[in-house]
């Protein structure tokens, strides 16, 4: 058994949700598309809601994005997972 096999799959998710979000932000600050990304990210948390904010001209990215839902990872909500990234 491989060590990323005997990972719990929250842990797993947690890590996948993070790096989702820096490159969303990323993508964002580079006015680059999202919606693909958007998509992925209401597949995995169907009962989501996303709310996302851009300010070009400050070259300055708020991404917000709270997922109301019954998941839980680590011990923590999803609705945590994705904070405020300035």
């Amino acid at each position: 058994m491989k060590f990323s096999e005997r990972r719990p799959k929250c842990l797993l998710e947690k890590v996948i949700y993070r790096e989702m979000k820096e490159n969303l932000v990323a993508k964002l600050i580079n006015c680059e598309c999202i919606q693909n990304d958007i998509f992925f990210l209401k597949n995995r948390l169907p009962d989501a809601r996303f709310h996302i904010v851009n300010y070009y001209e400050n070259v300055y990215c708020t991404l917000i994005i709270k997922a109301y839902s019954n998941y839980y990872l680590n011990g923590m909500s999803s609705e945590n997972l994705f904070e405020e990234n300035k």
